[in-house]
């Protein structure tokens, strides 16, 4: 091989090193900026060790590619010599025959050498510089702009702290106290205040208001099941407030309504327990009267039917309270009485067959009516008893932790609203509005929507879009072995009325 074709293949090797590593590195920079820059833009932070990563495969695997492309080899050089010198292929020649020292191929070689000699020097187009030099300058600035554009970042949200202080731990073990001194069944006493234990021990571990205001919420909603549950009063009255004539019994229904929420009469809030204890001393005269009041008006429709022969209508409400009573989920000291009840009138029937007179049928009317509300007081006191003391305990434990009554999950003790919540939620002519049956889209319909506080959002927001949330969180708590069997019943009781209501007799979800 001539000396001066040797001399061109190296320059040119340099050449194609030169090319490959130049735009190597540029599309390193290139792509290590777009990389930045997208990530920036994007609020997304990763360690710069990543982008020199990036940036030196991308380098590597350009710059590897061009090279292979461009790397000269004898055979392109000498097409490329002929070419763009039209020498007519001598320079192909002579490398086809380099190893070839036979005469007539050594004056070949030695013609295309000396044309080799007398090439031209090439000069520099500097459209052509402009060219190859526009792709690095493009990388670079990417790359710098990139690196100067600041990073966008939105301030994060500011969470108030909280500080479980001493005044809050001692509040809620005096709520304890009051609560165990209560009249309170032993059952109720037990959960209650296990729950509101459990709550201080949490909030021992809370650093900031919206998890506090979210355990605060989830214990209140526990105690509010629990001793909604165990009451049946206003199952009962919802068995008996039917629109269905001959179905509903409208006396009975409010007797048994408005005689466990007498004690609201007057908006009491029972900020203090001495207050609980007044009202308990006072409550029961007026579930008396209440009783009395109702149940007389109803024994007043029997009385103008007497002398034109009552049986008829009185075996019609007999069969009235059984069929009423005998779709209620359990039997207890309500249905017990509406039971007794019913079996009187049934007697009385018997009677008025076997001819006693209408006097004697008054008095029996008016003995029975007389035992009903006795039996009655006796199973409504204990009712009354859980609505004070849930009534009592949510307001003690909200305000001991400064929430509004309206940040807490509504009232389903047989209470309509919260008297003390000002709060109405907007209203919105696009969304669906209350059913027959409920609230809710599509299948899942459920009992009541107010507005709650939500810890996760901050807002008062309806509490239908976050009953999944709560349901979920009960049904861990109800694989915890540690909660008596009673108390899960109690739980899941609550959630099939939020989410289907309370049957009537006729089938209407109320």
């Amino acid at each position: 091989m001539s000396e001066e074709f040797v001399k061109i293949r190296k320059k040119r090797f340099v050449t194609a090193v030169l090319q490959s590593v130049g735009f190597g590195v540029s599309a390193g920079l290139f792509f290590a900026g777009a990389l930045l820059l997208a990530l920036k833009l994007s609020e997304i932070e990763i360690h710069f060790g990543y982008y020199i990563l990036a940036g030196c495969v991308a380098a590597l695997l350009v710059g590897g590619l061009l090279f292979l492309i461009l790397r000269p080899t004898d055979v392109k050089i000498a097409k490329r010599l002929d070419r763009d010198y039209s020498l007519s292929e001598k320079i192909q020649t002579m490398v086809e025959f380099s190893g070839n020292d036979e005469g007539m191929v050594r004056l070949q070689r030695e013609n295309a050498s000396e044309c080799l000699q007398t090439l031209p020097r090439k000069k520099i187009n500097p459209a052509k510089l402009w060219h190859y030099a526009a792709i690095p300058l493009v990388a670079v600035a990417l790359f710098v702009s990139a690196v100067a554009i600041p990073a966008k970042t939105v301030q994060s949200e500011y969470i108030p702290p909280f500080n479980y202080t001493d005044r809050q731990r001692e509040s809620l073990k005096q709520l304890v106290a009051d609560v165990n001194r209560s009249n309170l069944s032993d059952e109720n006493k037990q959960f209650v205040s296990s729950a509101i234990e459990d709550l201080s021990e949490t909030l021992e571990t809370v650093d900031n208001v919206p998890d506090m205001k979210s355990a605060v919420i989830t214990s209140v909603a526990m105690i509010d099941a629990v001793l909604y549950t165990a009451n049946s009063f206003d199952n009962a009255a919802a068995a008996f407030d039917s629109t269905e004539e001959g179905k509903g019994n409208k006396y009975l229904s409010t007797a048994l309504e408005e005689s466990v929420m007498t004690f609201r009469a007057g908006s009491s809030r029972f900020t203090l327990y001495e207050q609980v204890e007044a009202a308990e001393k006072q409550f029961e005269d007026s579930i008396g009267g209440t009783l009395a009041l109702n149940l007389d008006e109803w024994r007043k429709t029997f009385e103008v039917n007497i002398e034109d022969g009552a049986a008829e209508l009185i075996t019609a409400a007999a069969e009235n309270v059984k069929d009423n009573i005998s779709h209620l989920e359990s039997a207890d000291a309500i249905t017990l009485a509406l039971d007794a009840f019913a079996l009187s009138l049934e007697g009385i029937c018997v009677s008025i067959d076997s001819g006693i007179n209408d006097v004697a049928v008054q008095t029996r009317l008016n003995s029975a009516f007389t035992t009903l509300k006795s039996d009655l007081l006796v199973a409504l006191i204990p009712q009354t008893l859980n609505c004070i003391m849930d009534e009592y305990v949510r307001i003690r434990i909200a305000s001991v932790f400064g929430l509004a009554l309206n940040e807490l999950p509504a009232l389903f003790s047989g209470v309509k609203g919260d008297p003390g919540t000002s709060y109405d939620p907007p209203k919105d002519d696009d969304d669906d509005k209350s059913q027959e049956g409920g609230y809710g889209k599509g299948d899942n319909i459920y009992g009541g929507d107010d507005y709650i506080y939500h810890p996760q959002t901050g807002e008062l927001s309806p509490y239908g879009d976050h009953l999944e949330d709560y349901y979920s969180k009960a049904r861990e708590l109800l694989e915890d072995d540690s909660i008596p069997e009673n108390v899960k019943k109690y739980i899941e009781e609550y959630f099939n009325i939020l989410y289907r209501g309370i049957q009537n007799s006729d089938k209407e979800n109320k």
